[in-house]
């Protein structure tokens, strides 16, 4: 997998990088281990891979923090994993971090309403 980030296109490194996220789709699991071994790379931050199938233990074994979804292929290959959920708990903890966001936002509001209510008033 070194070659491929020696030699990697520029052009792939400019849109691969930038983003909050990338996902790969249709790719085999030793090409998305060298895009996450090559975004590690170029942004010297921690990558989180997070999958769900049989073939992603050299993509969990690749990034710094590997998510497992747990399904009805087994567990053998959550071995190498750092985190397991099933998909019913990731549901719930993704709820349940969008209703703080949520909680936390609304609070925001009202207080600036708030601020602006006063200020107009004195």
């Amino acid at each position: 997998m070194a070659p491929l980030i020696d030699t990697c296109n520029p052009e792939f490194i400019s849109l691969a990088v930038p983003p909050p996220a990338v996902i790969a789709s249709l790719c085999t699991p030793t090409q998305i281990a060298a895009v996450v071994l090559l975004i590690s790379a170029f942004t010297r931050k921690l990558v989180c891979y997070i999958g769900g199938g049989w073939d992603g233990v050299s993509m969990l074994q690749a990034a710094d923090i590997g998510v497992r979804i747990v399904g009805k292929e087994g567990h053998w290959a959550s071995l190498g994993a750092d985190f397991l959920f099933r998909a019913i708990h990731l549901t719930k903890l993704l709820t349940w971090r969008r209703r703080n966001s949520y909680k936390r936002t609304a609070n925001i509001a009202q207080f600036v309403m708030h601020r602006g209510l006063v200020i107009s008033v004195f």
